[in-house]
Order: C-alpha cells, then sequence, then structure tokens
C-alpha cells in the first residue's frame, strides 16, 4: 500500500506539472505617436499693396490668417515687422509713417521687432485640435506731406504651441 500512495503522489506531481505546461502567456505593446500640428498661414488681400500714404487707412482688411494647432495647452500668434512698425519709403527710409495690425477681434496693435516679437493672441487649448481664420486689419497713419516712393514694411506672425 505504501508503494500505491507513493505512485498516487507521484501521479499527482506529474499531472500537475504538465497542467502548467500547456498554459503559457505573453503580452504584446500598442503604441501609435501623433505628431504636433502648429500651422499658420496668411493670404494677403490686393488692398495690402495698395495702401493710402497720403489720407491714412483705417480699419482696411488687407490679409487672412488660417491657424491650425493640435496642441494640448493651446497656442501662441506673435508679430514683428523689418521696419518696427513703421512704412518706409524705399528711396530714403528716415521718410515714414507708422502703422498698426489688428488681428481677428484683437484691438490695434503695433508689431515689435524680431528680438522682441508683439504677443497678438493665446488660444487655450480645447482637448481637440483647433482651426480658425482671422481677419487681418491696417490703420496707416496719414501722411499728408509724404514724398514720392514706395512705402513699405514685412509684417511677420509666428504661430507656437504650448
Amino acid at each position: 500500500m505504501k508503494k500505491a500512495a507513493k505512485l498516487l503522489i507521484l501521479l499527482s506531481i506529474l499531472a500537475g506539472l504538465k497542467a502548467q505546461a500547456a498554459t503559457d502567456s505573453d503580452t504584446l505593446y500598442l503604441e501609435g505617436t501623433v505628431a504636433e500640428v502648429t500651422t499658420l498661414t496668411v493670404t494677403a488681400k490686393a488692398a495690402a499693396t495698395t495702401l493710402d500714404i497720403i489720407n491714412g487707412e483705417s480699419g482696411l482688411s488687407v490679409g487672412t490668417a488660417d491657424e491650425e494647432s493640435n496642441s494640448l495647452n493651446g497656442y501662441r500668434i506673435k508679430m514683428y515687422s523689418d521696419n518696427n512698425g513703421f512704412l518706409e519709403n524705399g528711396d530714403d527710409t528716415s521718410v515714414k509713417t507708422a502703422y498698426q495690425i489688428s488681428y481677428g477681434s484683437v484691438g490695434a496693435l503695433t508689431p515689435g521687432t524680431q528680438a522682441a516679437p508683439v504677443t497678438v493672441l493665446t488660444e487655450a487649448g480645447t482637448g481637440s485640435k483647433i482651426t480658425n481664420t482671422r481677419d487681418i486689419k491696417v490703420d496707416v497713419t496719414a501722411f499728408p506731406g509724404a514724398l514720392v516712393g514706395a512705402y513699405s514694411d514685412t509684417v511677420t506672425f509666428v504661430i507656437e504651441g504650448l
């Protein structure tokens, strides 16, 4: 009987080992990555190159800005100009008139410099992709004594994710 008990114990152990050997598991790690999309496209209107320097302009629509961002925290728009907010005569840059830019619902602002751009707006994150189109308007200070020539400046708009 002792032999039978030992045999029974041995068979039980072997059966347990066989049951464990038939079960196995492993894992599969899944991941996807979404790249940040933060784009700004500025489209000029014809009025941007036909400004009335002598009489000035007020609230003249000169372009549109299309913004797109999937940043979780939103984004910021900044602007600066080559001439720090002045339309300068191409023949004599000391002859100039000031202007200001309105961006969407944000009132008239003087562009900053590249080293110190002006923050135009901050758009908070919404938990989903943001797209906006905003009107760009200009106010030009009248310059009745303007000398002959083309008066110009280049404004740069920058979008940055937060």
